[in-house]
């Protein structure tokens, strides 16, 4: 029996720490870009709920509908309603369409943000929750809405933006590859329609 046939030599245990670390690294990269999706499912998810939420305020109040319309908005700041708050309920008779309207958009704002979750930092209140730069159009044209929010997203990609929301503004990178966006579109029954 020769004398190195006993154990490992040096170099297969470098070959093996090798493989290892090849495995452990292409392993931590694997966990990166499925962080980075989720976020990115994460992000849409959230914001065709908030579409469908401003869809349904407008639908609720049909008779104010131009009132909900605004074009490459971009809350950066918590919105504070004007006013007194009032709420759809029929018992709440103290608030018009418009006032109901302009409440609900400063709502919505807070929402998109992230509001409804702070970190206070030395003495700051941030948002740790809600669309990273969100934009918002909403168009109203008779009885046809269309809510598109958009946002950025983590990286660039190559298709052109699905929605003009946001597109322009500088804020998606470079040629807005980082745009990320959805668009809902509705049709809002007349006031004293039924659907």
């Amino acid at each position: 029996m020769s004398r190195h046939a006993g154990g490992f030599g040096l170099i297969e245990v470098l070959v093996a720490l090798l493989l290892f670390a090849v495995g452990v690294l292409g392993w931590l990269s694997a966990q990166v870009i499925a962080r980075q999706h989720s976020f990115e499912a994460l992000q849409a998810s959230q914001a065709t709920a908030l579409a469908r939420d401003m869809l349904a305020r407008m639908r609720s109040n049909p008779g104010a509908l131009q009132n909900y319309a605004l074009s490459h908005y971009s809350p950066t700041a918590l919105v504070e309603p004007d006013g007194e708050p009032c709420s759809a309920h029929a018992s709440d008779l103290s608030c018009t369409a418009q006032e109901l309207a302009a409440y609900d958009v400063a709502q919505w704002f807070n929402a998109l943000r992230g509001w409804a979750e702070v970190a206070v930092q030395a003495g700051n209140a941030e948002p740790v929750a809600g669309l990273v730069e969100p934009s918002v159009c909403i168009y109203a044209a008779g009885n046809s809405v269309t809510v598109a929010v958009a946002w950025r997203g983590l990286s660039a990609q190559a298709a052109p933006p699905a929605s003009a929301c946001g597109v322009g503004l500088g804020r998606y990178g470079m040629d807005d590859r980082e745009h990320r966006a959805v668009e809902l579109r509705s049709w809002v029954p007349g006031p004293g329609v039924l659907p």
